[in-house]
């Protein structure tokens, strides 16, 4: 039986898209694990607890709450090198410097490395690409999460294609119609829902290209009944959002963050979902939209084409004007907006996590080195 282990700072965290893609793995491995390997989780000391609770098959070892360096570069590995580990899951994009077991890493996405789409402040521009390379250099397999994730790691990176895997993501189990009217309105009345809204879930960042949705939405307001919902934190370069929503405050609504337990609530009472994005490293709010039953309006970007083809309406995101017909046209075309609910579901269904976990531990199996537990 391998020994397998795991450390991110956002173990035991939910809401986050790094925290679900960990829980998410995490929950399917367990029953995979059973009679092949070892789970050990190396989460912060302050989530310990909650770990062993969340995934009781697994071994947990708690690593002194520490700033990120510190933590992830020193204290982390040190453990795992005492720990016996045969292999080594690191899902977020860096290889921990003096870790000696084999590792996986998963890349999320590339935009350390693509200054043009303004994702990160210059510290964590600067602070993140010589991780990439060094995990692109001494990783025994990487994780990517799409195939245009795959093409950005060989472009930016050049690490031999044979290592670079692609396992895509899925959208959870909870994701799909809530048809309990109490919850429904239980949630709409907590979070001051207005009756019909488009949705957005996400980070407010400039590469999700909200300032371009406020425009469109701003265009088309008067022709449509429906508000505008934005969900998620503000982050580095959106400072400007309320001088962004200014003469549209009575219809666009900022909820800042939402707890996960309510977001399939959230996605269920939406018209249309909005995903204007410059660039994702997958795009999983699309598919939970469309595990919901929700008509999803999306962007030509890479890689939404891949994950979501014909099932959602692509629009060009860097067009005002387009994406102001794109939201026209789907609030006020109620066949449109059937077609695309059952062709949601259909595509959906396409990706689970138990596919994508067995995908994982297969490379995490090929990557060990047995010791002989």
């Amino acid at each position: 039986m391998i020994r397998i282990g795991v450390t991110n700072r956002r173990l035991g965290t939910r809401g986050s898209g790094v925290a679900e893609y960990l829980h998410h793995t995490l929950t399917a491995l367990g029953p995979l694990c059973a009679d092949s390997a070892r789970l050990v989780l190396f989460p912060p000391a302050s989530a310990a607890d909650r770990v062993a609770r969340l995934y009781p098959f697994a071994e947990v070892v708690p690593v002194p709450d520490a700033p990120f360096a510190v933590m992830d570069h020193w204290l982390a590995p040190r453990l795992m090198n005492r720990a016996r580990l045969d292999v080594a899951w690191l899902p977020q994009n860096a290889l921990p410097l003096g870790l000696k077991a084999p590792a996986v890493v998963t890349f999320l996405d590339l935009l350390y490395l693509m200054p043009e789409y303004r994702a990160y402040p210059l510290h964590e521009r600067l602070l993140w690409p010589p991780l990439f390379r060094r995990s692109a250099r001494r990783a025994a397999a990487i994780v990517c999460i799409s195939d245009q994730t795959r093409r950005d790691a060989l472009r930016l990176l050049g690490p031999p294609p044979e290592r670079l895997h692609v396992v895509h993501l899925a959208p959870g189990p909870e994701f799909q119609p809530v048809a309990d009217p109490a919850c429904l309105d239980d949630v709409r009345r907590r979070l001051g829902l207005p009756p019909r809204y488009i949705l957005y879930a996400g980070s407010l960042s400039p590469r999700k290209n909200i300032t371009r949705l406020l425009d469109a939405f701003r265009s088309v307001r008067d022709r449509i009944p429906h508000d505008l919902v934005l969900t998620g934190a503000r982050v580095w370069g959106m400072d400007r959002l309320d001088r962004l929503t200014a003469g549209t405050a009575d219809r666009v609504h900022l909820l800042g963050h939402v707890a996960p337990e309510d977001m399939p609530a959230l996605y269920t009472m939406a018209d249309v979902y909005a995903h204007p994005s410059l660039y994702e490293g997958f795009g999983l709010t699309v598919l939970e939209a469309q595990a919901c039953g929700v008509p999803v309006l999306n962007s030509t970007a890479p890689p939404m084409p891949e994950v979501a083809g014909d099932s959602t309406l692509l629009v060009d995101p860097t067009s005002v004007p387009a994406l102001a017909a794109g939201l026209e046209r789907l609030c006020l075309d109620d066949a449109l907006r059937a077609d695309l609910r059952a062709r949601g579901f259909a595509n959906a269904a396409r990706y689970t996590w138990p596919r994508a976990a067995a995908a994982l531990l297969a490379l995490l199996q090929a990557a060990a080195r047995p010791t002989g537990d």
